[in-house]
């Protein structure tokens, strides 16, 4: 996400509803939010908006494995739900 740092911050501490500690939506691992990344549910290339409706925190790894795998296929399989890594994630 292309965006200035202020504008990121200020996404992250509405996301994250103030809080200095929150979890990533994927593995729920506790994090720092200045280490947690700006994700897309759908993501921009399947034409995903950075509305804060289509938004969510992860961490750096979940967010990178992700790819641009479906956010609930994904989420599934990182819960243990999956038995198969979804197609569009990082191998």
């Amino acid at each position: 996400m292309s965006l200035n740092p202020t504008r990121v911050q200020r996404i992250k501490n509405r996301l994250s509803y103030g809080n200095e500690v929150y979890c990533c939506v994927f593995c729920g691992n506790t994090f720092l939010i200045d280490n947690l990344t700006i994700d897309h549910i759908i993501p921009r290339s399947k034409g995903g908006s950075n509305n804060i409706a289509n938004l969510v925190l992860a961490c750096r790894p979940c967010n990178e494995d992700r790819a641009v795998a479906g956010f609930m296929e994904y989420r599934m399989w990182r819960a243990g739900a999956l038995i198969k890594k979804p197609s569009g994630a990082r191998k």
